[in-house]
């Protein structure tokens, strides 16, 4: 699922919730459930770790980091100040599983990490592999759903 799409998520889980704590795990809760859809990207980045397409894996992690800041700009200009705090730690929790993922791919740095993204794989296919036998939807419906979900939770959020 895209960054953006987690953060949209999670912004709006700390609006719902209105207290850090819980905006927080909401936030990283719900990361794992919106996992659990397939997305289209299970093998988009096969590849990626020999070098073959790291370019392309930067520059969609880079467009979607670029556009989920604007995001998230955008819905705390329109939010109520009394709920940024809890809005910001939602989204902090949504994205956290995957920079935590990307902590250990680069610095493979302890068991914890290896353990939680071994079960970050194993949760992102979980459906796919139990309802879709293993494969996932086209990476172009992926793209496509997420985008129009995205541009729906920032209305929702933007325009209450």
């Amino acid at each position: 699922m895209f960054v953006t799409t987690h953060a949209a998520i999670g912004a709006l889980v700390g609006a719902a919730v209105p207290n850090p704590y819980l905006a927080f795990s909401l936030g990283f809760l719900s990361h794992f459930i919106v996992d659990r859809i397939p997305h289209g990207d299970e093998h988009m980045l096969d590849g990626y770790k020999s070098g073959d397409k790291i370019k392309r894996a930067v520059a969609y992690v880079t467009i979607d980091s670029v556009i989920a800041m604007y995001v998230t700009l955008l819905i705390l200009s329109n939010a109520p100040a009394h709920l940024h705090g809890a809005m910001k730690w939602g989204l902090i929790g949504s994205i956290l599983p995957d920079l935590l993922v990307g902590v250990y791919e680069i610095t493979k740095i302890s068991p914890f990490f290896r353990r939680f993204t071994a079960y970050h794989h194993k949760n992102h296919h979980h459906w796919i592999g139990k309802y879709r036998k293993g494969k996932d939807i086209p990476f172009k419906w992926g793209v496509a759903y997420q985008v129009v979900a995205a541009i729906v939770l920032v209305k929702i959020a933007v325009i209450g």
